[in-house]
């Protein structure tokens, strides 16, 4: 939702969402933003699409996460694709930062650069599935490695985070190390995730119905089937914990609701949607159907 929905007699009552568009030789990761009329979405404006789209099935990203300054935050995976994630003239593979109709901030870190799109906030991701800010501002990014290498990383304007250049994954094939542990010039993620975690939904606790979390992270897993928290002081993790491990499956979206419940989705050909409520020992799933 518009980060004003509610306000103003409708007039920032939209909701946005990515999806993926046909384009000439494949399929591309686009932004629209839609108004609800009970059960149906009307007046749909597309927004943004991706400049080269590929083949379709991998890699779209697609998170979206407003920021306090009203701008809107909107991964793009590199669609199988490494090396366009080094390419700054292409959206593959970047961290985009729009305005709420699809434009290009003014103070965008490449604005002026000739060698880098207008609307690129960070580049050199493979494909972020978790994406969060806080309330300072300070944006999360949970990304796919390759095989292993999963990643945490804190969202710097203009940084390059190194894919495929700088991971901590392996090839699924040779097993082989892919690029540099680390690079200058490149960022290095604040967390690598344990095993083959493939980390999809984040977000950071506020509620005061979970008190003893407040201030962490709440990161999904499909392969990894998890619910993990992670503490954070500054850039480093001080505190993991496993809140769930196989209870619910794959794990594809977390989020905090207006009313300070947690809710999860789950990835499955019949899914659920579970809410998160604490108890005296820990947070209990139920569905919420």
């Amino acid at each position: 939702m518009h980060p004003r929905f509610g306000d103003d007699g409708g007039e920032h009552d939209w909701l946005y969402f990515t999806w993926s568009r046909p384009v000439p030789g494949g399929d591309a990761t686009a932004l629209s933003r839609a108004r609800l009329e009970g059960d149906r979405l009307i007046d749909v404006q597309r927004l943004f699409v991706q400049n080269r789209g590929a083949g379709p099935g991998r890699h779209y990203g697609s998170r979206l996460a407003w920021r306090p300054d009203g701008t809107l935050l909107m991964s793009v995976g590199e669609r199988g694709s490494p090396p366009r994630a080094q390419d700054g003239g292409d959206h593959a593979g970047s961290m985009l930062r729009l305005t709420e109709t699809g434009g290009v901030p003014a103070d965008n870190p490449f604005v002026g650069d000739p060698d880098v799109l207008d609307e690129i906030f960070s580049l050199g991701h493979r494909n972020p599935q978790g994406l969060t800010v806080a309330d300072d501002g300070t944006a999360w990014s949970t990304e796919h490695g390759p095989r292993t290498g999963d990643e945490l990383n804190r969202l710097v304007p203009g940084a390059n985070y190194g894919w495929p250049e700088v991971s901590r994954g392996r090839d699924y094939v040779t097993f082989l190390p892919v690029g540099e542990d680390s690079a200058p010039g490149m960022r290095d993620p604040v967390h690598v995730f344990e095993g083959r975690f493939a980390p999809s939904g984040l977000t950071r606790v506020t509620s005061p119905a979970f008190a003893p979390w407040r201030g962490d992270l709440l990161a999904g897993g499909l392969r990894g089937e998890a619910l993990l928290r992670l503490r954070l002081a500054g850039d480093r993790v001080i505190e993991r914990e496993r809140v769930l491990e196989g209870e619910l499956g794959r794990i594809r979206t977390v989020r905090q609701g207006n009313h300070g419940h947690i809710y999860l989705l789950v990835d499955a050909a019949e899914g659920g949607l579970w809410r998160l409520s604490p108890t005296t020992s820990r947070a209990a799933a139920t569905c919420a159907e």
